[in-house]
């Protein structure tokens, strides 16, 4: 028995056939982006909208103890959302903007739409990240501060619903496996 056959086999291959379905299977889960490649993550929607979901209760979770008066429960909230939408962000960016790019090159209308949403999100996470640190750090909470917390969340949460049902009804149905683009 040969040295490879002896690895696969060690591996758990038992045949030379499993070890050619398993190489051909990874490398169709990967466009290229010139010298390099990207893989697809068939889970990767799914975890964006599980965090979707997150960053609601959290989002609801700061409205719900600023309701109450829980400035504990406000902060922890507000801190916890905060570090849940950098971590969203980044995910976005890092695997599913860039590897939509990349996947969306021979459709120019939904490459167009895909760099349209990542500007708005741009803006809109601009926007969320500065009502969230002038809160975020607060020390002088009152009744004043938390009835001016209210109104900056009334003209925040539209956007996020909207930005939310947009990401999953538009952008998210873009990102797909790399033979389903052919």
């Amino acid at each position: 028995m040969g040295f490879f056959k002896a690895l696969f086999s060690f591996l758990g291959f038992g045949k030379d056939e499993d070890v050619v379905v398993e190489v051909k299977k990874v490398a169709s889960d990967k466009v290229r982006l010139g010298n390099s490649e990207l893989f697809f993550n068939p889970q990767l929607v799914k975890e964006l909208k599980e965090e979707h979901q997150l960053l609601v209760n959290y989002y609801t979770g700061v409205a719900k103890a600023r309701e109450t008066k829980n400035l504990n429960l406000l902060k922890d909230n507000l801190s916890n959302f905060v570090t849940s939408l950098e971590k969203h962000l980044l995910k976005e960016n890092t695997y599913l903007y860039v590897y939509l790019f990349e996947a969306l090159r021979s459709n120019p209308q939904a490459l167009e739409k895909a760099h349209e949403m990542k500007r708005d999100m741009s803006k809109i996470g601009h926007a969320v990240l500065t009502f969230v640190d002038k809160y975020r750090n607060n020390e002088n909470w009152n009744d004043s501060t938390l009835n001016e917390l209210e109104k900056d969340m009334e003209g925040i949460t539209p956007v996020l619903v909207k930005r939310i049902e947009t990401e999953e009804t538009v952008l998210y149905p873009l990102y797909k496996h790399p033979e389903q683009y052919k």
